[in-house]
């Protein structure tokens, strides 16, 4: 039956509510909390509250609490009420809070501007733990003072409405700092729609991983990941990207895209598929575009299918492992990585031995089927040619023309932007999933754009 949009039924059905919008938007108040303050006062500017969790079991929808410098040794539980729409329950640390740790356990809260970790010694649980729905997580740091500390999770917990795919959606995780974490992963992200951006992890000592990355359709764009190092303290082998199938969690759909990886003495990743007897279908479809890797220390085993690889540069890579190829593409016990796509990727320097003409982009098994390789750059030490089983629209050897590089491995910070008569200008295919570069300069609609991260000549002064 055709609504009608004049109908006085349906008129009267609207009042309702715009007017809880209205209370709502009446009612938000702000309060705040205070080291000399007391719980039994209002929570004022002048008579504020003592504690965080006293102010999130009072807080409504639309509220925001303002908490005043300094540490509160406190585990805060945000596990009262849900936020809502358009009125989220915000903390505000401003900058100049610390708490011990956070665990945000209701959808729509707001948590920012805290540093999270002080005087928290609790191994195997999160510094900053969320497993709401639509939250925001901004600016906060989460420091770990022991090793089995998990830094930031989001994990777990009933999704919001109007949804119900059974893990945490539509949260947002931008410019944090998660340093320090060790023997266990630094950022673990298992929802729907989740949005990491603009955060760095740094200084990982012996780190499980610095992403432990399950769900379906995350985003995880712009951020610094440096320092991960494996110290040779035993145990498994730190990872940047970890995924695996035994959980028999889904793991697909992901974009992993202008982020800057470097100096990491690490694996790049590992991404498994076996669970139990089976190989899990659902583990699958990520893509990596427009990412620049520098210095990382050995490769990327992929198991997972239809991995895509577009426009990334790797620099300087595998430069502490016996293997010569930075991605693997396995046909393993752990699965098989059929049907990926590697185009318009920049290899430079890359390999256990540069200077060999055997070594130096992607490996892949000879059982595979569905495999795309095409438009991409390889050259070795000395910006020598390699030995390369296919042409397709690669480009082999020859100098690279960038700002700033050099023919052999350097401990020097590269600038990898293409200068004007670079052979990676113009020489890649037609993407239309990828329309800007690492930078956000658009890639412009037909043209050829340019091979690796950054589109086009840099403007040199």
């Amino acid at each position: 039956m055709r609504s009608n949009r004049h109908s006085p039924v349906a008129a009267k059905l609207k009042w309702p509510a715009l007017l809880l919008g209205v209370l709502l938007q009446c009612h938000a108040a702000t309060y705040y909390v205070a080291t000399n303050g007391n719980n039994g006062w209002p929570g004022t500017a002048n008579q504020p509250w003592l504690t965080i969790n006293y102010a999130v079991a009072l807080a409504q929808p639309g509220d925001t609490v303002l908490v005043q410098p300094g540490h509160y040794n406190e585990n805060v539980k945000v596990a009262a009420r849900d936020g809502q729409t358009n009125n989220l329950i915000t903390f505000d640390g401003g900058g100049h809070v610390s708490v011990k740790n956070v665990g945000i356990g209701k959808n729509f809260i707001c948590w920012k501007g805290f540093y999270c970790g002080s005087n928290f010694y609790d191994g195997y649980s999160a510094i900053l733990g969320c497993s709401g729905s639509w939250c925001q997580i901004l600016s906060n740091t989460v420091h770990a003072n022991w090793p089995n500390m998990l830094g930031l999770y989001v994990d777990g917990g009933t999704p919001a409405s109007p949804f119900n795919i059974g893990m945490p959606q539509g949260t947002v995780i931008r410019g944090n700092i998660v340093e320090n974490v060790g023997k266990v992963p630094a950022v673990g992200i298992s929802g729907a729609h989740i949005l990491f951006e603009a955060n760095i992890i740094r200084d990982c000592p012996n780190v499980e991983a610095a992403f432990y990355l399950w769900g379906i359709s995350n985003v995880i764009r712009g951020n610094i990941i440096t320092n991960m190092n494996d110290t040779g303290e035993g145990g498994a082998h730190p990872d940047v990207f970890q995924s695996f199938a035994d959980n028999g969690l889904a793991s697909r759909g992901h974009i992993i895209e202008q982020n800057l990886i470097i100096n990491c003495n690490c694996q790049l990743g590992s991404l498994q598929r076996r669970y139990k007897d089976r190989f899990l279908d659902d583990c699958q479809d990520w893509t990596f575009r427009n990412n620049v890797f520098v210095n990382i220390s050995s490769k990327i085993d992929v198991d997972f299918l239809n991995m895509k690889f577009y426009n990334n540069t790797f620099y300087n890579c595998m430069t502490n492992s016996p293997e010569g190829f930075i991605i693997n593409f396995n046909d393993s016990k752990f699965g098989r990585a059929d049907g990926a796509e590697v185009i318009n990727n920049a290899f430079i320097l890359v390999g256990n031995n540069p200077s060999s003409p055997n070594e130096g982009w992607c490996a892949i098994d000879p059982t595979l089927t569905n495999m795309v390789m095409r438009n991409n750059f390889v050259t070795g030490t000395d910006w020598r040619r390699k030995n390369m089983p296919r042409n397709n629209g690669w480009v082999n050897g020859g100098d690279p023309r960038l700002v700033r590089a050099w023919p052999d491995r350097t401990g020097q910070v590269p600038d990898l932007h293409p200068l004007p008569g670079s052979p990676l200008i113009g020489a890649g295919y037609t993407l239309l999933s990828v329309t800007n570069d690492y930078d956000g300069r658009p890639r412009p609609a037909g043209q050829k754009p340019t091979i690796g991260a950054f589109q086009g000549a840099a403007i040199v002064r």
